[in-house]
């Protein structure tokens, strides 16, 4: 029997974790670094870091933030925002995260997805899609 996996999400704006409900107004709930000193003694699967606001303002998510992440994790951790192209990709690699998250590059650049599994392995990449229901959606 396969047993679930524990997997949290920590958004991030301006290095700050925040939570939000339904895309809406983000409020802050505190340091990234000690929230992932807390997940450490709950022993969690892995971590998501998402810079969410890297995308919309064309910038890379923090590299010291990674770093100084990486010193912390105990467990395998990804990391996403603003990640637009191998460069970038490699960056946050060497920043010491194991997974990249594509959401806006690899929508505007499908082959983004295939040069970061060919540089890092098909492990290394996740791609992530914010979906809203709207007039237009599926049921």
């Amino acid at each position: 029997m396969l047993l679930p996996r524990i997997i949290p999400r920590l958004s991030i704006m301006d290095n700050r974790l925040v939570k939000s409900l339904r895309y809406g107004e983000h409020v802050y709930v505190g340091d990234p670094i000690n929230v992932v000193r807390i997940f450490n003694s709950k022993v969690v699967d892995e971590l998501v870091l998402v810079d969410i606001s890297a995308g919309r303002t064309g910038r890379l998510v923090s590299c010291e933030l990674v770093q100084r992440m990486a010193h912390e994790c105990w467990v395998p951790f990804a990391v996403g925002g603003g990640i637009r192209s191998l460069s970038d990709a490699k960056q946050i690699i060497a920043a010491g995260a194991e997974k990249l998250v594509i959401n806006t590059g690899a929508v505007r650049r499908p082959d983004l997805v295939r040069e970061i599994a060919d540089a890092f392995g098909n492990q290394a990449v996740l791609v992530s899609l914010d979906v809203r229901r709207g007039k237009d959606s599926l049921p």
